[in-house]
């Protein structure tokens, strides 16, 4: 019997009355704004893909053929970092990321300081590994790792992910201090980066998949995303595409 619903047992999406969010797979064909409009009003809204492991579970459940998710190119272009997290990497520090706006899309790190980047320069780049599983006492510098090649950032961010957790993000003095420790004076990749991407129901995730040789354009317009096999895919809005809906189903506790 064909699968059409995804129960993910997410931590932090139980409503108060005790609904539980999944994800819900529709067979039909619509447009990205049909598609949004279908799911707001049988569901809550297009699915938004969090993090690493929401993937996982998606590409484990589904071989898909591409099917909308809800994200779409919005109209101005914004900071984030690579790794996902709902507690961690919103912005604390600030300032020490001293952009030039005009430099690129994609954020160095040298002494202490963020600038931007062109995303298609080759630089070694700081992973981050996350090594406390049942305790915290093991953060530091133990949790960067310095890539022994230099490479571009999609090529760097593709190789934090596959053998670590993602490019390395800096939350706090502290961890400033500790990336400093492991790169000294050279000028390396980090999980900085900037898009005009947006999740229909208004999430902030940063969480981006796309494939590593995929030409993302930063310039805000009419452009949708649809989820593939194993990755994200640009795709024209008007297209008519299968999708996936975040919907809501009540406990009876």
């Amino acid at each position: 019997m064909e699968k059409i619903h995804l129960l993910l047992l997410l931590s932090g999406l139980f409503a108060l009355s005790g609904a539980i969010r999944y994800l819900k797979l529709f067979q039909i064909n619509k447009t990205w704004i049909q598609a949004r409009a279908y799911c707001r009003e049988n569901c809550i809204d297009l699915a938004t893909v969090e993090d690493m492991e929401k993937m996982q579970t998606l590409l484990n459940e589904y071989k898909f053929s591409f099917v909308w998710i809800g994200l779409r190119s919005g109209k101005s272009l914004n900071w984030h970092w690579s790794l996902a997290q709902k507690d961690s990497f919103k912005g604390e520090m600030d300032d020490l990321i001293q952009r030039d706006e005009t430099g690129g899309d994609c954020g160095t790190y040298k002494n202490g300081k963020f600038t931007a980047s062109e995303c298609t320069n080759k630089f070694h780049a700081v992973c981050f590994d996350v090594i406390c599983l049942f305790s915290c006492l093991e953060k530091g510098p133990q949790q960067y790792i310095l890539t022994p090649q230099k490479m571009n950032w999609r090529v760097a961010q593709e190789h934090c992910r596959r053998q670590h957790t993602d490019l390395a993000s800096v939350r706090n003095k502290e961890e400033n201090h500790a990336l400093q420790e492991v790169v000294g004076d050279q000028k390396v990749w980090t999980g900085l980066f900037r898009d005009p991407w947006e999740w229909s129901d208004g999430s902030d995730s940063s969480f981006r998949y796309w494939k590593t040789d995929m030409q993302i354009y930063n310039d805000p317009s009419n452009k949708c995303t649809a989820l593939n096999d194993d990755r994200f895919y640009i795709r024209a809005c008007g297209f008519k595409l299968k999708f996936l809906c975040t919907c809501e189903k009540g406990t009876t506790s």
